[in-house]
C-alpha cells in the first residue's frame, strides 16, 4: 500500500500515523482498495472514528465478509463509513446487530409516515390490541433493536443526503414520528406487564393518552433529545371502573412505559421520557384527568407553562383523549397572553435562557 501522509491528510485525518497503519489493517483484513476507502470516507464527520470503527469490523470474523463485500463498492462503502464516522452509538449498534450491515448495499431513504412506523414498532412486540406478547427484557430489547434499526435508516439517509440542511424538517419529524412509535411500543408492554398486578380486563378499560411537548411535539427532534410528555388518563367504563382506580393503573402504566424505554437491558435505552413539564412538575401527579389538568391550568398554570402547550401534540396512547385534551387547552394558550404582565414574564424567561447560554 503506497499511500502518502498528503493523501491521508486530504482525506480529513487528524493522526496521519495511526490512520495509515489502519489503513494497512483494514485492506489487509478485507483486500479493499485503499484509494477507494479515502474517497469514501472523505465524506465522514469524523474519518479518524470511521475508520476505526470499521477496524473493529473487519475484525470480526462473522461480519468480515460482509464488510468486504460494502468496502468493493464505493456507495456502499461511503454509507458505512459515513454512519461510522458520524455516530458512535449507531457503530456501537452496528457492532451489536451486524444484521444491519445489509442496510448499506440498499438504496437509503426515510423510513415512512407516522402511521406505519407506529405500527412497525408494534409489530416488534407482537402486540395485539394494545398488549404486548410477553413484557420484561425480551420485549424492550426487540423494541429498542428495531427503533435503532429505524434511527439507523434516517441517519444514513440524513448523512448521505446531497443537501442536508433542505431535509432537516424530514429528519425532525422522522424521527419524532420513532419516538412516538417506539412510546406505542412501550405502552404495549407496559400493559402486559401492568396486568400481572391487575386484571387484562381492567387494564383495557384504561385510557391513558401520551402528549409530546417540546420538540417531540413540535416534530422538531434531534437525535440526542429527550422526550418531553404529559399523561392523561381516564376510565373507558366507570362502572365498571372507577376513576380513581383508572388512575392507579393508568399511573403504572406511565412508569412502566418510561422503563420500557429506558431502562438496563442488554440493549441500551434509548432516551429519558421526561414528564417534569405536567402540572406542578416533580411534585405533581403523574397522571391526571383532562378536567384536572384544566382545573390546574385555570387556577395555578404559570404563563411558560402556556408557552409549553403550544407545541403540545398527542403522541401515543389514546387518539381521541389526546386530541380532546390538545382542543381543550388550545384556548387557555391563546388567552395567557391577556394576562397581566405576560410581556414582562416573557422577556424576564428569555433574558435567564440567554444568561445560560455561553
Amino acid at each position: 500500500m503506497a499511500l502518502s501522509r498528503t493523501q491521508i491528510a486530504k482525506a480529513g485525518f487528524t493522526d496521519l500515523g495511526e490512520a495509515l497503519a489502519q489503513l494497512e489493517t483494514v485492506c489487509t483484513l478485507t483486500s479493499a482498495d485503499p484509494e477507494l476507502i479515502l474517497t469514501a470516507i472523505h465524506h465522514s464527520a469524523d474519518p479518524d472514528r470511521g475508520l476505526a470503527w470499521l477496524v473493529r469490523l473487519g475484525q470480526n470474523p462473522a461480519v468480515a465478509t460482509t464488510v468486504k463485500k460494502l468496502l468493493a463498492d464505493e456507495t456502499a462503502s461511503t454509507r458505512l463509513l459515513a454512519v461510522l464516522g458520524g455516530s458512535r452509538g449507531l457503530a456501537e449498534f452496528i457492532e451489536r446487530q451486524p444484521h444491519t450491515l445489509a442496510y448499506f448495499s440498499q438504496e437509503p431513504g426515510l423510513p415512512g409516515d407516522q402511521e406505519k412506523l407506529r405500527s412497525s414498532l408494534l409489530k416488534s412486540v407482537d402486540a395485539q390490541n394494545g398488549f404486548a406478547k410477553v413484557g420484561g427484557d425480551a420485549a424492550r430489547d426487540a423494541l429498542r433493536i428495531h427503533y435503532r434499526e429505524l434511527l439507523l435508516k434516517i441517519a444514513m439517509w440524513d448523512l448521505c443526503h446531497n443537501e442536508p440542511l433542505e431535509q432537516i424538517e424530514w429528519v425532525t419529524g422522522s424521527l419524532s414520528d420513532i419516538a412516538g412509535g417506539a412510546l406505542e411500543g412501550a405502552l404495549a408492554i407496559a400493559r402486559t406487564e401492568v396486568s400481572e398486578s391487575f386484571s387484562k380486563e381492567e387494564v383495557a378499560l384504561v385510557d391513558l393518552a401520551i402528549i409530546g411537548m417540546g420538540k417531540c411535539g413540535a416534530r422538531e427532534l434531534n437525535y440526542l433529545s429527550d422526550v418531553d410528555v404529559i399523561y392523561v388518563g381516564a376510565s373507558l367504563d366507570e362502572e365498571k371502573l372507577p376513576t380513581d382506580k383508572a388512575l392507579t393503573i393508568a399511573t403504572r402504566l406511565a412508569q412502566h412505559t418510561a422503563r420500557a424505554i429506558w431502562d438496563v437491558s442488554k440493549e441500551p435505552g434509548l432516551w429519558e421520557v421526561d414528564a417534569n413539564l405536567r402540572p406542578e412538575g416533580k411534585d405533581g401527579a403523574l397522571v391526571r384527568t383532562l378536567e384536572s389538568h384544566l382545573a390546574y391550568y385555570d387556577r395555578w398554570a404559570k404563563d411558560w407553562e402556556f408557552q409549553a402547550l403550544l407545541k403540545a401534540r398527542p403522541l401515543a396512547g389514546s387518539k381521541e383523549l389526546g386530541e380532546h385534551y390538545v382542543a381543550s387547552v388550545a384556548p387557555k394558550v391563546w388567552s395567557s397572553a391577556s394576562r397581566s404582565d405576560f410581556v414582562e414574564q416573557v422577556q424576564r424567561m428569555r433574558e435567564r435562557v440567554t444568561e445560560n447560554i455561553p
